[in-house]
């Protein structure tokens, strides 16, 4: 994986990036899984308008700004830590243009859109949603809020998403597989369908503990896949075949090898 610099804590990626200092989230597994999952559900020039939700340090509007590159990336973002960095990365990246970065909550940037403030319909929305539920809290203040459902709830998402997608456009979430049930009894009931799903395992011999889930507005019948992180049977064993050429895109010519930190 990319090296990250211990003296400024700078996470490198291919063509961009990311200062993580005092992050109240750093970047992990599951947003680059998102990140890479996402940029293949549509050709570029399917895409001009993005909406990432939780941007955190920025890793997945930026990601979507590498691949989509006519795309306007939009990105919500309510921790003022997080905003600050953000701003930060998106300013040093050569897509500073296309990428907007909005510090509100998603229930505030949905309310303006309503008043006809910001009315866009968009062709991908992307979250990597907190998901501890809301009698859990984490040690640190900030990373509770980026991880509780206090302030943000992934239903919240699909209902804006059945609202806000183009005709065509996709939904993507990742989110723990105990709440797969739960999910799609609430997309359906909101009128989205399942596209596609990704089971994702950290290695070889366990049960997946992630899912990569996209949504549409439009009828599929959805197409089931399975990730396995690392291609050995323990946690620290090497990243697996698939995991790299998922990755590809943003880490190039990383091997097996390469691949450990």
């Amino acid at each position: 994986m990319p090296r990250l610099n211990a003296e400024q804590d700078i996470f490198r990626l291919k063509q961009f990036s990311l200062s993580q200092l005092q992050a109240p989230i750093k970047v992990g597994t599951d947003a680059l899984l998102l990140g890479a999952w996402s940029a293949a559900l549509k050709q570029p020039n399917q895409v001009s308008q993005v909406l990432d939700i939780g941007t955190g340090t920025g890793i997945l509007a930026l990601m979507m700004a590498q691949r989509f590159q006519n795309a306007a990336i939009h990105a919500l973002e309510i921790d003022p830590t997080a905003q600050v960095l953000a701003e930060v990365n998106f300013q040093a990246s050569q897509w500073s243009h296309r990428l907007h970065l909005h510090l509100q909550s998603l229930q505030v940037y949905s309310a303006q859109s309503n008043l006809g403030v910001e009315n866009l319909a968009f062709d991908l929305i992307l979250s990597n949603p907190p998901y501890f539920p809301l009698q859990s809290h984490s040690p640190q203040a900030a990373r509770a809020r980026g991880r509780s459902q206090i302030d943000l709830h992934w239903s919240d998402i699909l209902a804006f998403a059945s609202q806000r997608l183009n005709t065509a456009g996709q939904l993507a979430l990742i989110l723990p597989v105990q709440e797969w049930a739960q999910l799609l009894a609430e997309a359906l009931r909101l009128g989205l369908s399942p596209v596609r799903f990704c089971w994702v395992a950290g290695h070889v011999g366990v049960p997946a503990k992630r899912l990569l889930s996209a949504w549409s507005r439009l009828p599929f019948n959805p197409f089931n896949e399975r990730l396995i992180v690392r291609q050995g049977a323990s946690p620290g064993s090497e990243y697996s075949l698939d995991y790299l050429q998922l990755l590809k895109a943003y880490f190039p010519g990383l091997s097996n090898r390469e691949a450990q930190t």
